[in-house]
């Protein structure tokens, strides 16, 4: 059986200016922590990552669990930092 949220996927920015990190190195470890935080919550997402891209996307077949992965990640991700 496929985990919960295999066909989910979130992509992070790996922009310093949109974490107000100080340089691309921050960027990055913010990013890793985050990452391992959203695997925590959401079994079987996948995540990747952008570049100059000053957001975060999630896409998948159900807008209603889109709506509250990008919810979970915005009201979480400062304790990434």
């Amino acid at each position: 059986m496929a985990a919960p949220y295999s066909r989910y996927m979130v992509k992070l920015s790996l922009e310093p200016g949109f974490w107000g990190a100080a340089d691309a190195a921050d960027a990055a470890r913010i990013v890793a922590n985050l990452t391992t935080m959203i695997h925590e919550q959401f079994p079987g997402i996948a995540v990747g990552t952008t570049d100059g891209n000053r957001s975060i996307k999630t896409s998948g077949p159900d807008g209603v669990t889109v709506k509250a992965i990008d919810a979970w990640v915005s009201g979480h991700w400062p304790a990434a930092l």
